[in-house]
């Protein structure tokens, strides 16, 4: 089973509004119901710190039964640079997988 974000690597300009789409699907490509599948996602900064400090992701489930979901950071204004995203789905405590993606936020030429 994976989670598909149709890419792996993700470009924004800071300021944007960040809200990431996601399916999670089995390994046919078909949808897999997120009842009772509880779904987590952490982003840290991709640098040389060796304990980065998490930012938890919110997630909004869009549709349960097509397996549709999406990922949005607390604060949608991030700095720049680059980051990585791991998103965890469990059943009743038991791991049922995780998928990585990198997140690289850019400079936006006209700020609010």
């Amino acid at each position: 089973m994976s989670c598909q974000t149709n890419i792996h690597s993700i470009c924004v300009k800071r300021y944007d509004t960040i809200a990431i789409r996601c399916e999670y699907l089995d390994d046919t490509g078909l949808p897999i119901n997120l009842t009772g599948i509880t779904i987590k996602s952490n982003l840290v900064a991709d640098n040389s710190d060796p304990s980065p400090t998490p930012i938890v992701m919110t997630v909004t489930v869009v549709n349960a039964t097509q397996g549709v979901f999406e990922l949005s950071p607390p604060n949608s204004s991030l700095n720049i640079g680059s980051y990585k995203a791991d998103i965890l789905f469990t059943k009743t405590g038991n791991r049922l997988s995780s998928e990585t993606f990198a997140l690289r936020v850019v400079s936006a030429i006209t700020v609010p």
